[in-house]
């Protein structure tokens, strides 16, 4: 029992150095791309473009890299840690689970990998709209038996 909460204690801890490692090196490489981009620019662009301007593009990128990227990054860990763990109680609660679980997974895969879906610009609600007709048309057509009642009914509501 103590050896899992010492275990625990130095994942976590090796999570934590590995984390701020990961946004130190990441915010020195922003902080010197920045920089050597900022003085190879033209002399025209600092007579046209204010210093408050520069510094405060450049204060906000890095203070992104430094406060909200390490808190997205964790929550992201979390998430995904917490979904292994679900998956992994469930199956070894019900080993069944994993007959349905795996194949389906692979075809989530293919069809993300094959049939991607193409991202519009979303500035118009009319590509907004077309995306999900096709999506929802593409969908349908998996279930034939519904595809003619709810597909006319779609496209009447759409129109």
């Amino acid at each position: 029992m103590f050896g899992c909460v010492v275990a625990t204690g130095i994942l976590v801890l090796l999570v934590a150095f590995m984390l701020a490692e990961g946004v130190l090196r990441s915010a020195t490489i922003l902080h010197a791309s920045i920089l050597k981009s900022g003085l190879r620019a033209p002399m025209s662009f600092f007579d046209s473009t204010p210093i408050g301007r520069i510094i405060n593009r450049f204060s906000k990128d890095i203070d992104v890299v430094d406060n909200q990227l390490p808190r997205t990054l964790h929550q992201w860990i979390v998430c995904a840690l917490s979904i292994l763990e679900t998956v992994v109680v469930i199956s070894c609660s019900t080993p069944m689970f994993l007959v349905v679980v795996l194949p389906m997974s692979v075809f989530y895969y293919l069809v993300q990998v094959h049939h991607p879906v193409p991202l519009l610009p979303l500035r118009c609600p009319h590509h907004f709209q077309l995306c999900l007709i096709l999506v929802f048309i593409f969908v349908l057509n998996f279930f034939p038996a519904w595809c003619i009642i709810y597909k006319h009914a779609f496209i009447c509501l759409c129109t």
